[in-house]
């Protein structure tokens, strides 16, 4: 699916246009606040496009202009296979704290360099993702701030645990994963703010 803006003709706001594979379009309302128009300031705290068959965003301009201080942003259940398109959309996104993406299963894993640290980011739900622990520690080495990871119903192989990755880590939520044994958890025990 590609993602774009247009008008609604309306005068009440915004609407986004995702344009699926088999060729339908989708339109969704952004908001409808004509008279505050918090939404065209800039102010969109919260962006949810869950489960909208999504699998890459075509321009970017959207995001740039309108989700400047958005907060959180849900885009669970879709179709992202490429951890690298998700990333671009975060690190345009200054202030956002929360991620979720669970249920995207990722099939390119590999994080591109060329990312500096995203200093916003405290939260992300990677679900059955698809991703293993050395690609989560990748991904978790770009937010110096994350203090939540849910990575629940991954097939995880947890070894080598990187401190200075985790070292602000609070909640570690590795429930319903194929952990097969006790002691490839021991690297975790030795996180200094971990208590979940």
């Amino acid at each position: 699916a590609v993602v774009s803006t247009q008008s609604t003709g309306t005068g009440t706001g915004d609407s986004m246009t995702i344009l699926n594979r088999d060729s339908s379009s989708t339109i969704v309302e952004l908001v409808a606040l004509s008279d505050a128009d918090v939404y065209r300031a800039g102010t969109l705290q919260n962006l949810v496009m869950r489960e909208q068959s999504i699998s890459s965003v075509g321009d970017t301009g959207f995001i740039k202009e309108k989700c400047e201080n958005t907060l959180t942003m849900d885009m669970s259940l879709n179709l992202f296979t490429d951890i690298n398109d998700v990333l671009d959309i975060i690190y345009l996104m200054p202030a956002l704290q929360t991620i979720q993406l669970k249920g995207n299963v990722f099939t390119v894993r590999d994080v591109r360099g060329g990312r500096g640290p995203h200093p916003s980011i405290e939260r992300i739900y990677l679900a059955s993702s698809g991703l293993s622990w050395e690609e989560l520690c990748s991904v978790a080495s770009l937010f110096p701030n994350l203090r939540e990871l849910y990575i629940s119903g991954s097939s995880l192989q947890v070894e080598n645990t990187p401190k200075d990755t985790f070292g602000k880590i609070e909640v570690l939520d590795l429930q319903f994963s194929n952990i097969t044994s006790w002691s490839s958890l021991a690297d975790l025990s030795s996180l200094p703010h971990l208590h979940t």
